[in-house]
């Protein structure tokens, strides 16, 4: 079985150096492939993470912006509740990808969530669990397959980034299900 991960963080703009609200990680095996949504249940860290210890990353208006028009019950989540500093978090990061066994870290594309966490880890000084060759785009997974992307469950909240890891970690075995039975 090949281990995995999903990362998601939700963020302040589109930039590797973006202030971070929050990340979410989903752990799952990749062959392991379940019809409904419902009963996939991968392994999950959630982090809030501080905005004051985040002064040197940057941000967007248009990012702030878009956030003023998605759910209040994704706002809320995202962000209300304790956060913890940066550096914590990126411990506690590397701490959950050790303790599952992860071999690669699947992003949503190519330059956004793989990236943002290395530009975290160099800026606070954290050298990470995985290397970049372990770094894998669910994009491209998509592409490869020649499916559609699943549509988002009804149980989950767009834009909360654990709900996120969820479903993208979801459409990772859906898409490698999809390649396996050709």
């Amino acid at each position: 079985m090949t281990k995995c991960a999903v990362i998601d963080f939700e963020t302040l703009g589109l930039k590797p150096d973006t202030k971070v609200l929050s990340v979410g990680i989903a752990a799952f095996e990749l062959e392991e492939f379940v019809e409904d949504h419902v009963d996939f249940k991968p392994n999950l860290y959630f982090s809030r993470i501080s905005q004051e210890e985040q002064e040197n990353r940057t941000t967007d208006q248009s990012t702030i912006d878009w956030w003023t028009q998605q759910t209040e019950s994704a706002r809320k989540l995202t962000f209300e509740g304790i956060k913890a500093p940066p550096k914590q978090v990126l411990v506690e990061i590397n701490e959950f990808l050790l303790l599952e066994g992860v071999q690669y870290l699947f992003g949503n594309g190519k330059e956004f969530d793989n990236v943002i966490w290395r530009n975290m880890c160099e800026m606070y000084g954290i050298k990470p669990t995985l290397g970049f060759w372990t770094d894998m785009d669910l994009r491209t997974l998509q592409m490869i397959s020649m499916a559609d992307r699943p549509p988002f469950p009804a149980h989950l909240i767009q834009h909360v980034a654990d709900h996120d890891a969820i479903h993208e970690a979801y459409c990772a075995t859906y898409y490698y299900n999809k390649i396996a039975e050709r």
